[in-house]
């Protein structure tokens, strides 16, 4: 997108030329130039720049102005880092996010005065103090060297100065009038003056490039002031391609225009309110040590700035997201407060936050947790919250009470004072008690789409505390199987339809327990045949536990029955990383005897009954979906297979139908390219990372360590290679020197984690000595299952 909007100015400047005749402003005298560039084609570009002038003297032919680049909107819808709009308003700082880069460079100029040079030609001369603004704002911002090199290279290239050199009409030397032509030649284009009124002449431009890598044609009209030497508004309109021959070149038609303003505005900017959000942001080094922040200086920064921003939203809430990654109990006792002190509405659209807060002012009372409800229930992380955290209020176990001597005797072994135990034990018993509360005013809320996430938790609770009674549950089971998709959907009412399947069991009432599962299992192979499901994974693993209790049921009357049931549950048992649905975890917490596959339990039967072929299919998945039980795997194969070799086994129908890995060549932080290619004939173990990544960074001694051994020849066949992903390398390479790390690092090209089919952070893929690849499950023990690889397949095979 830069590089878009970089040729867009490139253009804008020849057609709207770069010379001027001498103007008779008079010195101290002051105007304003506002310009604006639109791009109508698929790279949407929406920019305004507000420049003020003012005639500081003249000599020999030259002008020098002071000149202020006062107010800057910036909108580019591209395919940048962020995939998104990319927003800067110094109207509006306030309501900016801080998010990239491409904000610094007319931030750091922002009504910084530069002196300006233009020749009696028109010619831009030279633009001074740019330099000393980036310092400046560098050192204001805590911005690191990287950074700082990265807008004193900007300057470089041409900014601010392709943007003023427009800004004045070229002409010839010769007095021009009506009719009058004339050709320019750095670059080439056309002008004519195709009308006068008084002392303001129209005046035309047009231009055609056609170098192989770009298409343009380019018309312009300008309303030039011969007195005062200034275009008073001007046009243009360019259509050209880029890259015309390539196969999706880029197409741009975008308008400049620019007018004049002879009584200027006052801007006002308040530089310390941007100079604290800049130094809280991710950008700046100024919080930091090395690459992870300092909690003494982030703690000194905000007590010393409390006072002056305590009631400003962004503050609050740039606070709490720094206080928040910090891992330690102090920390989040900090954090917590925070939280609950900060008006539920300064955290709009803040996801892990209001997250966090519902469940912190529960122990206040139903209603605080209610209103928190209303910022985020259209939210996934209000689906997360009730699904994940808040429906285990209400499960069957201990929980600490005030009283709890030994819980206590826990918490001082590990640093809690006394008095902050007993507040957190009248918090979790004051959270339970109203717990039963809020269920409630989500089961009477106006608001429909609270009432659809809840409604199917609030039937099982209301059963529960019931459970003792056969027509409740007979009632509940009757109120699920009336229930509509959007309600077991939206609330993920099959799992709580399971639980009271479960309470007809015990209360023995199996025709009921019967249709209930019957219409669950229904309901759930439809939304697991539904490809736009989001959910659909996560349904595909309750299907598995639904026919697993079918098979149950039908074990001890129909024994080839219960076996096609068992062979179905085996069948929608996750078969890899994707199908293992991070709410399943969840789900298995409440379908108590749930287990995250059936296969091992299908495969035991069919061994047993001799259906070898079926069973070591089933076999080769599991391995695959499950690489860390690889031992118990081997294990198993010689129990039923005592004379077959194993590892010819996993040469043949293992690793041969794995994945193809895809090629990369990615840049290191030492300079050289590293090919995929490079480690071939050993078995290569990927780390998908970044600095931003709290279990990444948990995580990286362990792989130092493991790189060590690497070197140290232990591991002879494996080699180690990590990749940071979202990442900028001054970043990686501070946080890398910093911590004394020797791992081989690449920097990601922000393809190869999709080619990879990466989907959180830290991921694991190894890669077999011929190129097939084997992702490893998040939180698996991926040391233990290379090298165990790397025993049972070796290039020689």
């Amino acid at each position: 997108m830069k590089k878009i909007t970089t040729l867009l100015l490139s253009l804008f400047i020849g057609s709207a030329g770069v010379y001027a005749q001498q103007p008779t402003t008079v010195k101290g005298q002051r105007f304003e130039i506002t310009t604006r560039t639109v791009s109508r084609a698929e790279n949407k570009v929406d920019n305004e720049n507000i420049y003020q002038f003012r005639l500081l003297s003249k000599q020999g032919g030259n002008s020098i102005y002071e000149c202020k680049l006062v107010k800057v909107k910036m909108r580019e819808n591209g395919q940048g880092s962020y995939g998104a709009s990319i927003i800067l308003n110094t109207d509006s700082i306030r309501k900016m996010t801080y998010n990239t880069s491409g904000i610094f460079m007319p931030l750091a100029i922002l009504q910084q005065p530069l002196k300006v040079t233009i020749a009696a030609n028109g010619k831009l001369v030279s633009i001074e103090g740019v330099t000393e603004a980036i310092n400046k704002a560098a050192a204001a911002w805590g911005l690191g060297d990287e950074m700082k090199q990265q807008l004193l290279n900007n300057s470089a290239g041409g900014y601010p100065a392709n943007e003023i050199r427009p800004l004045f009409l070229q002409l010839p030397d010769k007095k021009i009038g009506y009719g009058v032509a004339w050709k320019t030649t750095d670059p080439v284009w056309n002008y004519k003056v195709t009308g006068i009124k008084g002392a303001l002449l129209s005046v035309s431009s047009s231009n055609e490039i056609e170098d192989g890598k770009t298409i343009a044609g380019i018309n312009g009209n300008y309303t030039y002031n011969d007195v005062t030497g200034l275009i008073e508004q001007g046009e243009v309109i360019s259509k050209y391609t880029v890259n015309p021959d390539a196969p999706k070149p880029i197409n741009i038609d975008a308008v400049f225009t620019q007018n004049v303003r002879y009584n200027v505005n006052e801007y006002k900017l308040d530089t310390a309110w941007l100079n604290m959000a800049i130094v809280t942001s991710f950008w700046s080094n100024g919080l930091k040590k090395g690459a992870e922040y300092d909690s003494a200086k982030v703690y000194g920064y905000f007590k010393a700035h409390d006072a002056l921003y305590k009631n400003d939203p962004y503050y609050r809430l740039t606070k709490i997201g720094l206080i928040q990654q910090f891992r330690s109990d102090k920390a989040y006792q900090a954090y917590d407060s925070m939280l609950v002190e900060t008006p539920t509405h300064f955290l709009r659209g803040s996801s892990s936050h209001l997250h966090n807060k519902i469940g912190s002012v529960l122990n206040l009372g139903a209603d605080s947790s209610y209103e928190v409800s209303k910022y985020m229930y259209k939210d996934e992380s209000f689906d997360n919250w009730i699904q994940h955290s808040f429906a285990q209020d209400f499960l069957d176990r201990d929980v600490p009470i005030a009283n709890d001597e030994g819980y206590r005797k826990a918490m001082l072994e590990r640093g809690w004072k006394n008095e902050d135990i007993t507040k957190l034990l009248n918090k979790l018993s004051r959270q339970l008690a109203n717990a039963n509360d809020l269920i409630k005013l989500f089961h009477t809320s106006k608001i429909p789409e609270i009432r659809q996430k809840t409604e199917a938790l609030y039937l099982w609770v209301n059963a529960k505390q019931q459970k003792k009674d056969p027509a409740v549950l007979v009632k509940t089971a009757n109120e699920f199987k009336k229930m509509s998709d959007l309600y077991l959907k939206q609330g993920n009412g099959n799992r709580y339809a399971l639980i009271v399947y479960n309470m007809l069991i015990d209360a023995k009432k199996p025709k009921e327990a019967e249709a209930l599962l019957a219409k669950t299992i229904a309901s759930l192979e439809k939304f697991t045949a539904d490809t736009f499901n989001f959910n659909r994974f996560a349904d595909k693993n309750m299907l598995a536990y639904a026919y697993y209790r079918q098979y149950q049921a039908a074990k001890p009357a129909d024994s080839v029955k219960a076996l096609q049931y068992l062979s179905k549950a085996a069948q929608y048992s996750p078969k890899n990383n994707k199908e293992k649905a991070y709410s399943s975890f969840y789900d298995r917490v409440f379908l108590a005897d749930a287990k995250e596959t059936y296969r091992e339990v299908f495969m035991e039967k069919l061994f047993k009954n001799d259906n070898t072929t079926e069973a070591l299919n089933i076999f080769v998945d599991h391995i695959n979906v499950n690489p860390e039980q690889i031992d118990e795997m081997e294990k198993i194969y010689h129990t039923y297979f005592p004379k077959e070799n194993f590892k010819k086994f996993f040469a043949d129908k293992i690793v041969t139908n794995w994945e193809v890995a895809p090629s990369f060549i990615l840049k290191g932080l030492d300079g050289k390219d590293h090919n995929l290619a490079d480690y071939k004939n050993k078995w290569l173990v990927l780390d998908f990372w970044g600095t931003w990544c709290g279990p990444c960074r948990a995580e990286m001694p362990r792989l130092n360590e493991f790189n060590k051994e690497i070197a140290a020849g232990k591991h002879n066949g494996i080699a180690f290679l990590s990749i940071a992903c979202n990442d900028s390398e001054d970043k990686v390479k501070s946080y890398i020197d910093f911590n004394k790390f020797e791992i081989p690092v690449v920097m990601s090209d922000a393809e190869v984690q999709k080619q990879y089919k990466i989907r959180g952070y830290p991921s694991k893929i190894l890669v077999s000595p011929d190129g097939k690849m084997l992702s490893v499950n998040f939180g698996a023990e991926w040391d233990t299952v290379v090298t165990k690889f790397n025993q049972l397949y070796t290039a020689a095979n």
